[in-house]
Parts: structure tokens; C-alpha cells; sequence
């Protein structure tokens, strides 16, 4: 609706603009549709410069000779510059032209702008604000939802395939609709644009595990390994990279990198339960199987556990609440991060959790690192964040609900700080 209000308010005043000096001109000059002479004219003309010549003899400045021929050739032109001459009036023509510019104008301009413009960019935020001020209640209605939204996006796409927040966007919802095709599509071309990131990787290596049916394969396998050497710490990465390890009957790494992903949790949660059960089955297998569990881990579990050990103790204790009147879904992602207060935006620790944990108070440090050597002491200030996202990307997107606070440093002796979360992300 506000989107038409905007289109009427500016064919409005286009039209203003246009038609303004057409009903003005007559009422300000009397020009209203009169016939006009223009043989009366240059009589007008004539009669003028007559009254000239009668002053310049009236102050001597002709003689009286010189008078008479001047008045005798004023007048031969005066007849000669009348002849022929008709009658004319003004026509409504041209005002009639500038009515039906008025109109046209703004017309033409919003067809062109639903062919060219941002439209469909309004209506995916439309669509989205909608479903953040009334949740869906049961699963079909969120999957009918989801279902219209993706069609806005893929007609969008086909519009501007180079928009990689719209195919993000459509790889998140169709994962959401059980669509892995196309999700898994939209991933694998999100990672050609960004080869090597690790987030589109695991994502991609997700995807590829439920579209057959819980299994690792090769490409599964591939994929993981690209998430979990790219960002040792990442939650899914070790997860997934568990996963790989049992499925590879490396029993041993697979409680390795479990423990590691159970180690971001809460305790108490379903996930670290469910965690606990992998890993005490992990470890069943080993000793069935003859491992050590004491002896050296990969190399890959080894990095990143020297890498955690060293480094555990810097950080910041965050705790992390909403603000009454915040409209958000139990289920919402909540990303919690810290990056540099100057340069770039890259994290440098992160958590991810959901609005059904807040308030709840998390640990920023050093062992969260996405890459190695970007870690929280390679910026000397930061700014810590905490963002709800309702599609679950870690972009942020208008709509999103956001708290801020910077800059801090590690050496100022503060380990604890507060978020509350309240700024609705423009």
C-alpha cells in the first residue's frame, strides 16, 4: 500500500508541475482563447514609431524634409507587411498536448519502472516484513509463505542474475521448502562467485547430505573439508566434519571435532545432548576398533585444537537480552560477533543462536577465529554485535533487529559486556 501512495503522490505533483503554467498564464495575462489581428498589430507598430519621428522633429533632430520621407517610407512598409495578413486566435491545442503529457508522463515512468526498476525488490521486502510482523503459525502455513516468496525471488533472479543477496536468499528458503535442488544450485553458484568460503561450503555440504538421505558422500566429504580448513571453528563445520569421520570409520577425530562443536553449546541444550550420544557411540567404535583415544589427532583437529588451547583466555564474556516490543520468532537466528571497530567487517568470533535462548550470556574469544591469523588481537579496538535474522544469513538485512557497542578492546581490562538488542536494522 505505502508503495502506491508513493506512485499517486508523485504522478501528483508531476502533474502539478506540468499543468501549473497552463491555468496560471491565462488568469495572470488575460490570454484566455482570444482571436487576435495582426494587421492591428503592426498598426500598433507603425503608430509607435510615428510618435518617434514626431519627437525627433519636435527636438530638431530631423529636419522637416527628413521628416515627410521617413513618415512616407514608415507607411509604405506598414502597407506592404499588411498584406495578406488574416485574422489568428489562440487554439487549446497545445494545452490539450500538455494535459495528456501530464498524464502520460507518470504512466510511462511506473511502467518503466516495473519493467527496470526495484519493484520486485519492494515486494520480496514486503513479503518479508509481512511474515516478520505475523509469524506463520503452523508448518504449511510457513511453507505456502515461502512458496510465494520464492517465486518473487526466481522471477528477480531472471531480472538480475548477478544479485547474490537474492540467490542467497533463495538457496536459505528453498533448503526451507525441502527444495534441495535448487538449493543446492543457488549454493554451489554462490561458491564459484566466493570459491573457498567457508560458510558456503558447509552450507552446501548440508545440503547435499539431506538430499541423500543422510549420507556422506564423496561431494559431502568435499565440501566439508573446504568448511572446516577454512574456519576450524565453526559450529557446522565441526559438526559435519564428525560426520565425514565416522562415516570414514576415523572414530577417533570424529570425538575430536564432535567434543569441539558440543564445546559452543549449552550444555543442557538438545543439540549438546543429542552431541553427547554421537560422541559416546564415536568412542564405543574406537575401542571396538583398537584406536587409542589418547594418541594424536589429524592433522586438521590438531591445528585447530593447538590453535583453541593457546588462545581460550581472550575474549569477552557477552550477555546478550531483547527489548520488550521486539517482534521475533522463537526459532530466529541470533548471530553474536565481534570485528574490528576499523577495516574490515569480517568477524573475528562468532556465536549463533536463537531468540528462544536470550537472554543468555556467551564467550567471544580468540578460538573462534573464521580464519587463521583474523582472530580478536589483530584489531587493537572492536565492536561487538548481536543481530537477530530472521532469514538465518549472516548479512545483514533490512528489517533485522540489531544492538551495537564499540569501541572496546581487549586490554582494557573488561570482560564483560552487555548487548540489548532494540535498533531495527534500516
Amino acid at each position: 500500500m505505502a508503495f502506491w501512495q508513493g506512485v499517486l503522490i508523485l504522478a501528483a505533483l508531476g502533474a502539478v508541475f506540468i499543468l501549473w503554467p497552463i491555468f496560471k498564464l491565462p488568469l495572470t495575462r488575460g490570454l484566455a482563447s482570444k482571436p487576435v489581428r495582426r494587421d492591428v498589430t503592426q498598426a500598433a507598430l507603425y503608430k509607435e514609431h510615428l510618435d518617434d519621428l514626431d519627437r525627433l522633429l519636435k527636438n530638431g533632430d530631423v529636419e522637416q524634409d527628413q521628416y515627410n520621407a521617413l513618415k512616407t517610407e514608415l507607411q509604405r512598409t506598414l502597407v506592404v507587411e499588411s498584406d495578406g495578413l488574416t485574422e489568428v486566435s489562440t487554439r487549446p491545442g497545445g494545452s490539450i498536448l500538455l494535459v495528456g503529457l501530464a498524464v502520460a508522463a507518470p504512466l510511462l515512468a511506473t511502467f518503466l519502472y516495473f519493467q527496470w526498476g526495484a519493484k520486485p525488490d519492494w515486494d520480496i521486502y514486503t513479503l518479508m516484513e509481512s511474515e516478520r510482523d505475523n509469524p506463520a503459525k503452523t508448518q504449511a502455513e510457513f511453507e505456502q509463505f515461502t512458496k510465494e516468496l520464492l517465486i518473487t525471488v526466481r522471477s528477480r533472479l531472471k531480472q538480475q542474475p548477478e544479485n547474490h543477496q537474492m540467490r542467497y536468499l533463495l538457496a536459505e528458503r528453498s533448503m526451507a521448502v525441502k527444495d534441495y535442488d535448487e538449493a543446492i544450485s543457488a549454493y554451489k553458484e554462490l561458491l564459484e562467485i566466493e570459491p573457498n568460503s567457508p560458510t558456503m561450503a558447509i552450507k552446501l555440504a548440508q545440503a547435499l547430505f539431506v538430499r541423500e538421505g543422510n549420507k556422506v558422500t564423496p561431494e559431502v566429504a568435499h565440501f566439508t573439508d573446504i568448511a572446516v580448513k577454512g574456519a576450524p571453528f565453526m559450529y557446522q563445520a565441526l559438526e559435519m566434519s564428525g560426520l565425514v569421520a565416522f562415516h570414514n570409520n576415523d572414530y577417533r577425530n570424529a570425538v575430536i571435532f564432535w567434543q569441539r562443536a558440543k564445546g559452543q553449546l549449552d550444555p543442557n541444550s538438545r543439540s549438546a545432548q543429542a552431541l553427547d550420544g554421537a560422541i559416546n557411540k564415536a568412542a564405543r567404535a574406537a575401542i571396538a576398533a583398537g584406536e587409542d583415544l589418547t594418541s594424536e589427532p589429524s592433522e586438521v583437529a590438531k591445528t585447530s585444537a593447538n590453535q583453541e588451547s593457546a588462545a581460550a583466555d581472550k575474549g569477552f564474556d557477552v550477555s546478550v537480552s531483547i527489548a520488550d516490543g521486539i517482534s521475533a520468532s522463537p526459532g530466529d537466528t541470533v548471530f553474536v560477533y565481534a570485528r574490528a571497530w576499523k577495516g574490515a567487517k569480517m568477524p573475528l568470533a562468532i556465536q549463533r543462536i536463537t531468540v528462544a535462548d536470550l537472554p543468555k550470556t556467551i564467550r567471544l574469544d580468540t578460538s573462534m577465529a573464521m580464519a587463521p591469523g583474523m582472530d580478536l588481537t589483530t584489531a587493537s579496538e572492536l565492536e561487538l554485535l548481536a543481530r537477530i535474522s530472521k532469514s538465518g544469513s549472516p548479512v545483514p538485512q533490512s528489517g533485522d533487529w540489531q544492538a551495537t557497542l564499540g569501541p572496546v578492546s581487549l586490554g582494557d581490562g573488561i570482560d564483560s559486556q552487555s548487548l540489548v538488542i532494540a535498533e531495527k536494522v534500516p
